[in-house]
């Protein structure tokens, strides 16, 4: 159960009647209970503050001391507690900016709601977290319900084949072709990647399958297979297979010294 301080502390924000809002007193018995209360009390009660934080009409100036109490939580080890602030705050626009951010810095597992549901976050901010945040956080990123151009670019890069897959399936994304052609460049070889490009209405006709496609577009690739003894070409480029041999055995040809017919 949620400390009885901490009731105190909510029956504070929503009173509006006389503006009394988290007198001192009970700002410093709720730390002091922090300092005691198992891991699991803590969590519950770090999210039930951030949800009355949110919905409370209090000023800016009013709210304050329940930021800071926040900002407090911010430090306290057990992930369970950051975890819990971290999924009450992540889709709010009304969340404080500093707790948003000391979020998103933090554990992937903790960071991951912040990247994949605030509205705070800007586009460096996606950008940086698709270049130091992990997979985990790679795939929060792809799994928004809208991402520019910029942030898939970066995950077309740098992504996992998990992230670029969440971000090949995600209809919100907005991906330029030359996105597309990295991804297919570095994961072309994943059926599912594949597929879901394909699947993409918004996938440019110059990035389907075509009789000798360059490896830089959705080709069926397979490194494994070798072309057939004697037909190496001398330019030395990559083989790759024609669109009449997606469904048929290997056509093996190069777009320059065999073309396909």
């Amino acid at each position: 159960m949620v400390n009885v301080l901490l009731r105190t502390a909510i029956l504070g924000l929503e009173s509006h009647s006389d503006r009394v809002v988290l007198p001192m007193t009970i700002v410093r018995d709720f730390l002091q209970w922090l300092a005691s209360a198992p891991a699991n009390e803590r969590a519950e009660a770090a999210g039930t503050l951030a949800r009355a934080y949110l919905c409370s009409d209090l000023t800016a100036d009013e709210l304050a001391p329940a930021e800071g109490l926040m900002l407090r939580l911010l430090d306290d080890p057990s992930p369970l507690v950051r975890r819990a602030l971290a999924d009450a705050l992540a889709a709010s626009p009304a969340a404080p900016a500093p707790v948003i951010i000391a979020l998103a810095c933090d554990q992937p597992q903790i960071a991951a709601p912040i990247y994949a549901l605030s509205p705070l976050l800007i586009d460096a901010d996606l950008v940086d977290g698709v270049a130091t945040g992990g997979e985990a956080v790679q795939a929060a990123i792809a799994s928004r319900a809208v991402l520019p151009s910029a942030v898939s670019a970066a995950l077309a890069e740098l992504g996992s084949a998990e992230a670029c897959q969440i971000l090949a399936e995600n209809d919100g994304a907005e991906i330029a072709p030359l996105s597309i052609d990295r991804m297919v460049e570095r994961f072309g070889d994943v059926a599912a990647i594949r597929d879901a490009l394909l699947a993409r209405d918004d996938l440019p006709a110059a990035s389907r399958i075509a009789p000798g496609a360059s490896p830089a577009r959705l080709a069926r690739r397979r490194p494994s297979q070798s072309p057939p003894t004697g037909r190496r070409p001398s330019c030395g480029r990559s083989f790759v297979i024609s669109a009449r041999a997606v469904n048929s055995p290997p056509a093996w040809s190069c777009a320059r010294c065999y073309p396909a017919t």
